[in-house]
């Protein structure tokens, strides 16, 4: 299975638009014989760091269809880091996932 890829490529999370949203995105995988047809993605997002601190906190799951390539995270936090995760699913399994961090922060202006 040389050059097919089983994770969503090129995941990108656009932390900087607003600050208590996340616009995510990513290519689709790569196609060929023995690869299972992607039924949807889950995307996975969870709260990591707020403040300087490290939280525990649950995580949350939006579930898109397979030809759906981004998603918007909102309801989020300002000063917070979330780790954002998007797998492929398929009829019997959840592919491994692709990873990427964010942080929601406002720019400061200091007179």
């Amino acid at each position: 299975m040389s050059g097919i890829t089983l994770t969503p490529q090129s995941l990108f999370a656009q932390s900087f638009l607003t600050p208590h949203s996340i616009p995510v995105n990513w290519r689709p995988l790569s196609t060929g014989f023995g690869v299972e047809r992607t039924m949807a993605f889950r995307v996975t997002y969870v709260a990591v760091e707020a403040g300087g601190e490290v939280v525990v906190s649950p995580s949350h799951t939006i579930i898109v269809r397979p030809k759906v390539l981004s998603v918007l995270i909102t309801g989020l936090q300002s000063f917070t880091t979330y780790e954002i995760k998007v797998a492929a699913v398929t009829r019997h399994y959840d592919r491994p996932a692709s990873v990427v961090y964010a942080g929601m922060q406002i720019d400061r202006i200091s007179c």
